[in-house]
């Protein structure tokens, strides 16, 4: 078969084209530098940078690059050189993820030209006069994924988006924070034509699940023009956000919360999580939308309840942690006391905190409390294990506490009786022969639990001689008969009876006074 000439030509074009570089992944391991391969880096590349603190001379990308750290990855600029970032980026399509980038002195990050996309990561302006913390200028698409940008310098702005010579910039924001410092601005835009061109590009910046706060302004745009010509147009929308601080005019805020309430856990420390009861954001940023991040700033699942919350963060109620001490053993009919005083909320500083206390006694009864200390009378002795749940002010319950024992003995003391004699009997001490008479004392003895024995004394009155008798019990019946060995003299006499229990419980005394004769 003829190959036709068509085909013989495109046959011999793609066995003559070179192939097609591939992508390579070049580790980077903590001692080795960051900045040294992304020179070496070509388009498509990823620089994967392994967990440790990388203090780095400031950094150029210069290609089409992933820059990706593994969770304890921090980049710190050396260099003391305010007018050095520690990542400039000069081209289009790079990434910077997955790591922390921190500067004491420089920018930390400045695009001069093309787009960058940062996603997962922090970064920090952690002193120094610079503009801002970010500054994206010249013509190119940028995006802002699940990413924090802070500011601590008073008057450094946490983002700082300017219009290009020619072209448009962009900036798509996307479940991050935006922090600038006290007397700057967390979003600043700005669009001026220059001295040699009469038109600058637009400036277009939009943000979804966006939370703008910690600086005086919120978002400050500014527009300047130079003599003659006409700058680039500026459009800023925010839509399900948490925005704090003034907000230029002509920027939309729609679906968001821009009051002044104090919805974050602490927004001094800069850390704009969500309070537990932030009511007005929780669960009012509707379904999620395809094509947003499924997750928060934290990579939690962006809908956590009902519906999203307003801002980059998804508050996600964590459970109660329950705590029960060992209670001091009891006798009954004395009650024991449970104390729970070391259940804890991890949002209980923040808007969360305990509510309700269930304590499960063991014995098949249990209690609703709101306060963490009760106390519980058991109707029998033994060993009870006890439980606690507790449930936090959302309504959300943790698992049970860990067991304890909780350890009832028998405080209820036994009872005796004498039935023989009576009391203020006669008796004989010698029978008509003058023969010592038998006498006999009987009695009962009871117990919840069981008796362990019965002691009597005997005492002639107006002496101090107490005699003590041993005796056995049967069936709850007990019998002495005097030994003749005890010389009992004529006189009035008394008897006492005591019965003692299995846990040593003692009875109160019963006692009768009978006369010899």
């Amino acid at each position: 078969m003829k190959l036709k000439p068509a085909l013989i030509t495109t046959a011999i074009a793609l066995l003559t084209a070179p192939a097609a570089a591939s992508a390579n992944t070049i580790t980077v391991s903590p001692g080795q530098s960051i900045g040294a391969a992304v020179t070496s880096a070509n388009d498509g590349d990823t620089v994967h940078v392994l967990p440790g603190v990388y203090p780095e001379d400031p950094i150029t990308v210069a290609h089409k690059i992933r820059i990706e750290g593994e969770p304890g990855t921090i980049v710190t600029n050396k260099s003391t050189d305010a007018t050095k970032p520690l990542f400039t980026v000069t081209t289009d399509g790079a990434t910077i993820a997955k790591l922390t980038a921190a500067s004491t002195a420089g920018q930390v990050i400045v695009v001069n030209t093309g787009g960058l996309r940062v996603e997962d990561a922090l970064i920090v302006q952690a002193a120094g006069a610079v503009p801002a913390a970010v500054s994206l200028s010249g013509a190119g698409v940028s995006s802002l994924v699940r990413s924090s940008v802070a500011a601590a310098g008073p008057a450094v702005d946490a983002v700082d988006v300017q219009s290009a010579t020619t072209g448009d910039r962009s900036l798509a924001i996307d479940s991050s924070i935006l922090s600038g410092g006290a007397n700057a601005a967390s979003l600043s835009v700005t669009s001026s034509n220059s001295l040699l061109t009469q038109n600058n590009g637009n400036v277009g910046v939009t943000a979804v699940h966006a939370t703008i706060a910690g600086a005086a302004s919120a978002v400050a745009t500014k527009v300047t023009p130079f003599l003659t010509g006409t700058p680039g147009t500026i459009t800023v929308g925010i839509d399900r956000s948490i925005v704090r601080g003034t907000v230029a005019g002509g920027v939309a805020v729609t679906n968001s919360d821009a009051t002044s309430a104090d919805v974050f856990v602490n927004a001094a420390a800069k850390n704009f999580h969500l309070r537990a009861d932030a009511t007005s954001d929780i669960d009012h940023g509707g379904p999620a939308v395809a094509g947003e991040s499924a997750t928060d700033v934290d990579g939690q699942p962006r809908v956590a309840g009902a519906a999203s919350d307003l801002g980059a963060d998804e508050f996600v109620n964590q459970a109660p942690v329950a705590r029960l001490a060992t209670p001091a053993a009891a006798r009954t009919p004395n009650a024991t006391t449970f104390d729970a005083s070391a259940s804890s909320d991890p949002e209980a500083a923040s808007g969360g905190g305990i509510a309700r206390y269930h304590f499960d006694f063991g014995d098949g009864t249990s209690l609703d409390s709101p306060t963490p200390v009760v106390t519980h009378a058991y109707a029998k002795p033994g060993s009870y294990s006890a439980t606690v749940t507790v449930t936090d002010v959302q309504g959300l319950a943790g698992v049970p506490s860990a067991p304890v024992q909780a350890a009832v003995t028998d405080g209820i003391a036994p009872t005796a009786r004498i039935i023989s004699p009576r009391n203020n009997r006669t008796l004989r001490l010698l029978t008509k022969r003058h023969k010592r008479a038998p006498i006999r004392f009987t009695g009962s003895a009871s117990d919840d639990t069981s008796v362990a024995a019965v002691g009597l004394t005997l005492q002639r009155l107006g002496t101090k001689r107490i005699t003590k008798i041993k005796v056995t019990v049967r069936q709850g019946i007990w019998s002495y008969k005097v030994a003749k060995k005890l010389k009992l003299r004529r006189g009035r006499y008394e008897l006492k009876a005591y019965a003692v229990d299995a846990a040593g419980n003692v009875s109160k005394a019963a006692r009768v006074r009978f006369k010899l004769k």
